[in-house]
């Protein structure tokens, strides 16, 4: 089978799978990454993750980090992509409204059925901006409400109480009933 036939297929299977058998595509959290697939989750010859010389980034520091979050809330958070990986490339605008060439570093970690609003992530600025980093991640939160405000009010609480802060150069968000515990983890790795 040829490449491009294997990742239409591939791609074709992952959004039925992450839509599940009870939610129309309009239901779909639209703010999550478009794939539910990670690099922890396909095999190295699988097309829908770019290996490290197909990407224009290099490979994120911040990729070890997922592992630690994803053991610390494995029912909540199971699904990443991190700076140098396709799915948050391709996604990145979406996410924090930035081109992925405005970040030198980057990572989400989310759920990767879409039923919750839990996630973290960590994003650093080729500038250095700070404000701006921080000023993304307060718009993440506002743009999860509006995905979940009629999709789920159940996860309003959890995104109303957001955590945004900063480690050395990098912005954090928070999403999640485990915040303190994720945030120590979190800055104890960053630090």
């Amino acid at each position: 089978m040829n490449r491009k036939l294997l990742s239409a297929a591939l791609a074709a299977a992952l959004l039925l799978a992450g839509c599940g058998s009870s939610e129309s595509s309009s239901e779909k959290d639209s703010s999550a990454p478009d794939t539910q697939t990670t690099a922890s989750q396909t095999s190295p010859g699988d097309a829908s993750v770019s290996t490290p010389e197909e990407s224009e980034a290099p490979a994120s520091a911040l990729a070890a980090l997922a592992d630690d979050l994803k053991a610390a809330d494995p029912d909540r958070l199971n699904g990443s992509a991190a700076y140098g990986e396709r799915l948050l490339e391709k996604n990145c605008k979406k996410l924090y409204s930035c081109e992925v060439s405005e970040l030198s570093d980057a990572l989400i970690v989310y759920n990767n059925g879409g039923g919750y609003a839990d996630e973290v992530s960590v994003i650093e600025r080729t500038d250095g901006d700070k404000d701006k980093a921080v000023a993304a991640l307060k718009s993440r939160i506002d743009l999860r409400r509006s995905d979940f405000e009629n999709y789920k009010p159940d996860q309003l609480d959890k995104i109303n109480a957001g955590r945004v802060f900063t480690v050395g150069s990098k912005a954090v968000l928070i999403i999640s009933d485990s915040a303190e515990a994720l945030e120590k983890l979190i800055k104890e790795k960053l630090s």
